[in-house]
């Protein structure tokens, strides 16, 4: 299951669909597409309803503006298959992607991350405010991740609907608990799309530094596999 949280994204949906297909298809899998849209003002509804009627394979839900978190958990609660990869919509998967993304899976405590590398096209201040987060989360995991942040995630849906609870009676990212509850975490490279219209700002990487720190105090973590 491909859980995809939208808000305003009506010019990628088609790219990301068939993208999807041409990506899942040839593997032989079942597989759908959820597309969960958070209080879009523009098309991206009707693109997505359009897009269903080409690709059975593709869902819509509808949330009412909570944020891409709580978007994506009710993308995860929707899921039918037994694995769940979650993206952003201005993302790209290919055949060698997914399997390279499937290969790094060996158990259904794993939990794998999609390593966007440097980006070093971004801005200053977002390579340095992601490098702070980074930094914040490795501490608490005991861990040396290199793209901690990272909203390209692989694992089972076991592991994510445990996620999912813990962060609705925590109030904390469902990212934070996915992380809390994975046995084991692994990062694999993907190759990642930087938009020139980024919705991120200094005070989105702020807020989400704070609802960090106030959600680790908050949350156990589950030991790690080697």
């Amino acid at each position: 299951s491909v859980v995809v949280p939208v808000r305003n994204e009506a010019e990628e949906i088609e790219g990301l669909s068939l993208a999807c297909r041409e990506a899942i298809s040839p593997l032989g899998l079942a597989w759908e597409l959820l597309f969960i849209d958070d209080a879009s003002e523009d098309e991206t509804p009707t693109r997505v309803r359009n897009m269903a009627r080409k690709i059975e394979k593709i869902h819509l839900f509808q949330t009412n503006g909570a944020g891409q978190s709580k978007a994506t958990a009710v993308g995860v609660r929707g899921a039918r298959h037994g694995w769940i990869l979650t993206i952003d919509a201005d993302q790209r998967l290919s055949f060698d992607v997914v399997r390279t993304l499937l290969a790094s899976l060996a158990h259904e405590r794993d939990l794998i991350l999609g390593n966007r590398g440097a980006r070093t096209s971004l801005p200053r201040w977002r390579r340095g405010g992601s490098a702070l987060l980074r930094t914040l989360l490795n501490w608490w995991l005991g861990a040396s991740l290199s793209d901690a942040t990272t909203s390209i995630r692989l694992f089972s849906r076991r592991l994510g609907e445990e996620a999912v609870e813990i962060a609705e009676r925590c109030d904390i990212p469902l990212h934070l608990a996915l992380l809390a509850r994975a046995g084991r975490i692994v990062e694999v490279p993907f190759p990642y799309r930087v938009r020139p219209d980024s919705r991120y700002h200094l005070w989105s990487l702020a807020r989400l530094a704070f609802r960090i720190l106030c959600a680790i105090p908050r949350i156990r973590r589950r030991g790690r596999a080697p």
